[in-house]
């Protein structure tokens, strides 16, 4: 393969690609909205991302489940249960069991679709004083609804995004994702600038999310040579879902109780008097939402091609692919850490924005915590490669923790309470209790693992973290 098309077909450089594109949304589009708009009508717009998030959580597990179990049928295996020694992987897509696969899977998505749609419509309680203290309520009542029907619209087209992460076309989806990203961000940046309406970004920022819907739809026809149009149905196979649901449901519990958690702290601190920090304390969780998007592209890009080396039983190349991942992951993030923390508030003051850069103990200490809790989630997802899922039981715990470390600080110590939330839950034992069962997967070559991905990087953070507060 050609060099140009070997960079062309790079599930992680078109990961990157997207990814950066988007990052660049959060680190030059919001400063935009800080100065255009006013610091209630800033958060308002960080509220709606919050609610965003919370359709992934909603999504009760099949996201991941049903790509996973697409990537196995694609790859040839005779059944879902990739551990069992009779079952082996051809190579070439085992299409019935795609059938039974994609078909249930239309038939749970068009039910979770509406449940989408009722908890967007349900969501309009927790905005609705948002509203009212911006006295004109119309234009931002309008606004959340059209967040709520193309939040829905958005959901219901992943069955086509499923379908073409399982196929393992994970870079020709990042490379438009990117493109069109590059056209939603000028659309963006050019109606904020000219009409300065909160309700005409809305607009534009939903109109491009449907528009990537339409597109992933083309795509899933054009480039899976008709494997797509064999198998699309909407037949609901019993015996597939009773497989699928013990998996999907506990990696839902996983995200209710790590994304899930952390985006309800936000609406909950809105709704707490003197929380005059929240823009900057959501602004500092959106960035390290960013970040961590961009920085996980090496190793989240290779889910798919992890679950088939995994059902191939290739375990040289499955380590590989992993350990390559997660160093550069976690180097990355070290790198965006320690750069934002030097130029971050020269930006921000440079630009006049309406909500300050964080703080340097609200930075450092919630990236920290991010920190920890990423790398949990790559042990996490390498556990899960076997098909099994146990990410319930850590996620619910820390989730638990954080909570509660939460509720207590935070009233005390306004946002600087989540840091040790994070610190705590995250920190002492999100990511131990993922260590220990990724552990007995890898086996040779975890040291190895532990010490390059994870040792050197946090001692690196720490190192940073003392002199800042020298």
């Amino acid at each position: 393969m050609r060099f140009s098309a070997k960079i062309c077909k790079s599930s992680t450089l078109n990961t990157w690609f997207a990814f950066g594109v988007k990052s660049a949304n959060v680190l030059f589009f919001l400063p935009l909205i800080f100065s255009t708009f006013s610091t209630a009508e800033s958060e308002l717009w960080l509220l709606f991302s919050i609610f965003l998030t919370l359709q992934n959580v909603a999504d009760f597990g099949f996201y991941n489940t049903f790509v996973r179990n697409i990537s196995y049928a694609f790859s040839g295996a005779t059944s879902l249960n990739i551990e069992d020694s009779r079952n082996s992987a051809s190579g070439k897509p085992n299409l019935i069991l795609l059938r039974k696969v994609v078909g249930t899977m239309n038939v749970v998505y068009t039910y979770v679709t509406f449940f989408i749609f009722l908890l967007g419509a349900c969501g309009t309680y927790f905005v609705w004083d948002r509203f009212v203290e911006l006295r004109n309520v119309t234009p931002y009542f309008a606004s959340w609804v059209i967040v709520v029907f193309g939040t829905t619209i958005n959901f219901g087209g992943r069955i086509f995004s499923n379908v073409l992460y399982g196929f393992n076309f994970v870079y020709l989806v990042r490379r438009w994702e990117g493109i069109f990203a590059i056209f939603s961000i000028a659309t963006n940046i050019f109606v904020l600038l000219v009409f300065e309406s909160f309700l005409l970004l809305t607009l534009s920022y939903q109109f491009w999310i449907v528009v990537n819907v339409i597109r992933n739809r083309i795509l899933v026809n054009r480039i899976s040579n008709r494997i797509y149009s064999s198998i699309v149905n909407y037949n609901f196979d019993k015996p597939t879902f009773s497989f699928i649901w013990p998996l999907a449901w506990k990696s839902g519990l996983s995200s209710l109780a790590s994304t899930g958690v952390l985006s309800l702290s936000g609406i909950w601190y809105s709704t707490l008097d003197g929380a005059d920090d929240l823009g900057s304390y959501l602004f500092t969780t959106k960035l390290l939402d960013s970040i961590r998007t961009f920085c996980k592209a090496p190793f989240y890009s290779k889910i798919p091609l992890i679950s088939q080396l995994r059902s191939k039983k290739r375990h040289s190349d499955w380590f590989g692919v992993i350990f390559k991942g997660i160093s550069i992951g976690n180097y990355l993030f070290l790198g965006s850490v320690v750069v934002l923390s030097f130029f971050g508030p020269l930006i921000f003051d440079y630009i006049g924005s309406s909500v300050a850069f964080p703080s340097t103990f609200l930075w450092l200490g919630l990236s920290l915590g991010y920190f920890f809790h990423i790398n949990g989630a790559y042990h996490t997802h390498i556990y899960m490669s076997s098909n099994k899922v146990n990410s319930h039981i850590n996620d619910l715990v820390s989730g638990l923790i954080f909570a509660i470390t939460a509720f207590f600080t935070v009233r005390q110590m306004g946002s600087n309470g989540f840091v040790y939330a994070e610190l705590i839950a995250y920190g002492l034992f999100y990511l131990w209790f993922a260590l220990f069962f990724s552990r007995k997967l890898v086996n040779v070559g975890f040291l190895k693992l532990l010490f390059v991905t994870l040792a050197i990087p946090s001692l690196c953070l720490f190192v940073l973290i003392y002199f800042k507060f020298l």
